[in-house]
């Protein structure tokens, strides 16, 4: 491992919020958690994802900055995560706080990758320009 000075922290926040949608991903994968977001705050008050555009509709999605304190996390109180710290340079999260905000200024030509999260089902990657499901954002 090399010798860099790692002064931030940045949180993956991997959460099962009870939705209908996050139900029915569970029950597809089996997998306990089916939804992922990045912030760059500890406290997680602002973080970013892929997602639902309005808490009520889970049909139309895209790039979101999401909280425990509105939209989709507030409706689902019941909403279990864990939050994964992840050392980062200085540099690194400057560079991240960087691409996150241009990102989220240009949201609207972001789209959610609905084929994609589909197809990963079956294992099989599908990946289109500025389209992307949450875990597919998170580890790009």
């Amino acid at each position: 491992m090399t010798n860099q000075n790692y002064e931030r922290e940045i949180y993956i926040v991997v959460s099962q919020t009870g939705a209908i949608m996050s139900r029915i991903l569970k029950g597809v994968t089996k997998d306990e958690y089916n939804h992922v977001s990045l912030s760059l705050d500890k406290g997680l008050g602002t973080m970013y994802s892929f997602g639902r555009l309005h808490a009520y509709n889970p049909w139309i999605g895209g790039f979101v900055m999401e909280s425990p304190y509105w939209g989709t996390f507030k409706r689902f109180q019941e909403t279990e995560a864990i939050v994964l710290s992840v050392p980062v340079t200085k540099e690194q999260y400057e560079e991240l706080e960087e691409f996150l905000r241009q990102m989220y200024s240009e949201k609207r030509k972001y789209h959610y990758n609905y084929l994609g999260v589909m197809l990963a089902l079956f294992s099989i990657v599908y990946q289109q320009e500025n389209c992307y499901y949450c875990s597919e954002f998170v580890r790009d």
